[in-house]
This record gives structure tokens, sequence and C-alpha cells, in this order.
């Protein structure tokens, strides 16, 4: 039976393999495969897509009719950069085949958010460790240490129910962390703590590179 499905590209393995690691909404992380090599030429990460599952079993699942729904073509080269950090987190922390629709829904939003990136230009650097933030917590990676700064964070703000895409919300998030310049510095030390602790660290590329840890 085929299945229609929306997916976020996460990692392309292309040219060496066929096959691309994709966040979907109804199925959680999954590896797909395309027959088709001009398919797998055409998907990058951060790229959204509708897909119909052929196939399928828990190694292997056929990806046809691939359709782009968005591309990050708009994105600026620093907010690519973020983008494929928050990817790189997904792709090491989000489970096999474990329907997770709000860190779907969460990533689909920080594309979004950075295609509008002049929205919210002057707040992009704060937004990040925003939604570095609230991705951790929704893959449930905590740190290793500092828990007392981390339930200080999680206890002023209201991070877990924040709509990235509501610029009036942001907007209030943002004067309030510029009130409160404290918080905005343990949101990043929180964040580089979980990161630095994730039992993956090693294999990351773009979060090291780019100094964020």
């Amino acid at each position: 039976m085929e299945i229609t499905e929306t997916g976020i590209v996460l990692k392309r393995f292309f040219p060496f393999k066929q096959k691309t690691s994709v966040l979907t909404k109804e199925h959680g992380k999954i590896t797909i495969f395309s027959s088709k090599k001009t398919m797998c030429q055409k998907l990058w990460p951060g790229m959204i897509f509708t897909f119909e599952m052929n196939n399928r079993s828990e190694n292997f699942i056929l990806a046809d009719k691939i359709e782009i729904v968005e591309s990050n073509t708009p994105i600026s080269h620093n907010n690519i950069i973020t983008l494929h950090q928050i990817l790189e987190i997904c792709y090491y922390s989000a489970p096999l085949h474990a329907p997770l629709q709000e860190l779907f829904y969460l990533v689909a939003t920080i594309i979004i958010v950075f295609q509008n990136e002049k929205f919210h230009e002057k707040n992009l650097g704060k937004i990040k460790y925003l939604f570095l933030l609230k991705l951790l917590l929704v893959l449930g990676v905590y740190p290793a240490n500092n828990l007392e700064l981390f339930s200080k964070v999680i206890k002023n703000l209201s991070i877990a129910s924040i709509d990235f895409s509501d610029e009036q919300k942001v907007e209030f998030l943002m004067r309030y962390l510029e009130t409160n310049i404290e918080s905005l510095k343990i949101i990043k030390k929180v964040v580089i703590d979980c990161l630095k602790n994730h039992p993956c660290y090693n294999a990351f590329k773009t979060l090291k590179t780019q100094r964020l840890v």
C-alpha cells in the first residue's frame, strides 16, 4: 500500500549511496532510498518534500513521486550553517521509526522563520539559542551538569510553548531577554553543556567547526 508522507531532509549520502535520512511527520526519523539517481541529487538538507512510501520494511523504504515543497535557497549563509547544526542534532538524537510530530513541526517552523529572516533580523542570534533549547527539550536531551541553571531557565521562560512563527510572541520574549541578559547567558551555557555531553558529540561536524560547542 502506498502512503504519502511529508519529510524534512536531515542528511544526504549521495553520491556515495542513493539514500537520505529524513524526519517525517507520521513516521519519525527514517531512511529512504530512491531508484532514481536524479531525485537523490535534488534532495538537500533542510528541504521539505512529499513522497510516496513503497516496499516498506524496517531497514528499507523506497520513495517515489518525490516533490519538493520548500527549499532553503533564500536563507543567508550564516543561517544555513545554523540550520545544518539543528539538522545534525536531529540526525544524531531522534530515534528511528518513532513518530514525534512536535519535533517535525518545530524543525519545519525553524526553516520557515529562517526563510523570513528579515522578519526577525535583529533577534536571530538570540532566537538561535532559544530554538536549540526547545529542540533539546523536545528530544529529551538534558545537561549532565548545571541542572539547577536548567531548571531556572525553564521556570522563567515559557520556552516549551513558544510559537516561533508568531512575531508578536517572539518580540515579547526578546524584550524579556533584553532586560534579563543573565537569562540568555544561562540559555547559552545550558545548550552548550547539553551538546558537549551528548553521546554522539565526537560525530558532530557543523557544531564543532562553527564553534557552537
